[in-house]
């Protein structure tokens, strides 16, 4: 017990000195939270199922049995898009995915061409999904992107990742 006492007056300290050296004329003072509540994800019907499948990059990965170009195809897409939308339809109403989807191939990347390529930590791990992960992992990214901007829970302190800024980097570089 004594060391979690001691843990938690190490982290109390740190936490104090961390606000006391945020002024209120900080963004990030000017912060408020908004009191909304999301409770559930909105089922996805076929008609998004298929247009989400058809904005997918075509890509491959060595957990994926099937290539994703096969299942952009429009005769496959008709057969594939009620089974895909049934299992994202399932795990967003039950909090589960199923275990076999969750695995990936993870490969090292340079972080940037001009590292060099003999020091470890100038690699960044790039995880591969399969194809359905991907597409659950884009219906959830939405939906959440989308609560978030509309109920403005981001400061502007924590933009990094949000829409408008990752256009602009991209249309930028």
């Amino acid at each position: 017990e004594n060391k979690i006492e001691n843990i938690n007056n190490v982290l109390e300290a740190k936490r104090n000195n961390l606000h006391t050296g945020i002024s209120t004329n900080d963004s990030l003072s000017s912060f408020r939270y908004t009191n909304c509540e999301w409770s559930t994800f909105e089922l996805i019907n076929e008609t998004r199922t298929s247009k989400m499948v058809s904005l997918m990059k075509p890509s491959y990965s060595n957990v994926d049995f099937i290539p994703s170009t096969y299942y952009k195809s429009s005769d496959v897409s008709k057969i594939m898009t009620p089974i895909f939308s049934k299992m994202i339809n399932t795990s967003l109403t039950s909090g589960e995915f199923p275990d076999q989807a969750k695995s990936a191939v993870v490969k090292p990347k340079l972080k940037n061409d001009n590292l060099d390529v003999n020091i470890n930590k100038n690699y960044r791990p790039l995880s591969n999904l399969e194809f359905t992960s991907k597409l659950c992992e884009k219906v959830v990214a939405e939906q959440l992107t989308t609560h978030i901007e509309s109920n403005k829970i981001l400061s502007k302190c924590n933009h990094g990742s949000s829409r408008s800024v990752r256009s602009f980097r991209y249309s930028i570089s």
